[in-house]
């Protein structure tokens, strides 16, 4: 007996009237398979280095003084933290930043800072870590930031840098961001220095 409705438009390809089985086959066929988690697996995104290196004034370091802490965590001796805030405030007037701390888990660990007012685009830097700080790769990261920064500064054309002969924990944080020796001087206190210089602006 025919009943109203059927036959008035053919069935379609997902329920073909095949049974039950059939039609799930048949849904199958034109339903793509779900992605599985062994076809898709998770990847675990790279870790976010946080940046270690921010500019301080002379008002920041001789706010260093005020906090003295022990040897082995303080960035520099007061007597060349003071020297240091003295020289940033001599060169501020001219160039700024002058100085910048390596800042670790939110606390200060190490100084970097021009050592004279810049000549023609070239900078002269010093850099320390605190002892307790250091070997954990600090001074390569925050210097690599410095010359990051420096090559989107059009005020800047060179970093320099010294560094005592027998010093090699130095002279390799500067030889991995791509410094060269380009000459050596004997200094009257600190002896035989090696001179190290990056362009990081064409001239």
């Amino acid at each position: 007996m025919h009943h109203p409705g059927e036959g008035l438009c053919p069935p379609s390809a997902s329920t073909s009237r095949t049974g039950n089985g059939g039609e799930r086959r048949a849904a199958s066929r034109l339903t793509p398979a779900s992605p599985s988690y062994r076809s898709c697996p998770l990847r675990a995104l790279p870790p976010v280095e946080v940046p270690v290196l921010s500019p301080v004034s002379a008002l920041d370091l001789r706010a260093l003084l005020s906090h003295p802490c022990s040897t082995e965590d303080a960035i520099a001796p007061l007597p060349v933290l003071a020297m240091l805030a003295d020289l940033a405030e001599r060169i501020e007037p001219l160039f700024t930043p002058a100085a910048w701390q390596v800042v670790d888990a939110g606390r200060p660990v190490g100084l970097f800072s021009l050592t004279r007012p810049p000549e023609q685009g070239v900078l002269d830097i010093g850099y320390g870590i605190a002892p307790a700080h250091q070997g954990r790769g600090l001074a390569g990261r925050a210097l690599a930031e410095l010359v990051t920064w420096a090559r989107h500064d059009a005020r800047v054309r060179c970093l320099s840098a010294e560094t005592a002969v027998g010093n090699a924990a130095s002279q390799a944080v500067l030889h991995r961001n791509g410094f060269a020796v380009i000459g050596q001087r004997i200094d009257a206190e600190d002896g035989a220095l090696l001179f190290w210089r990056l362009q990081v602006a064409a001239d």
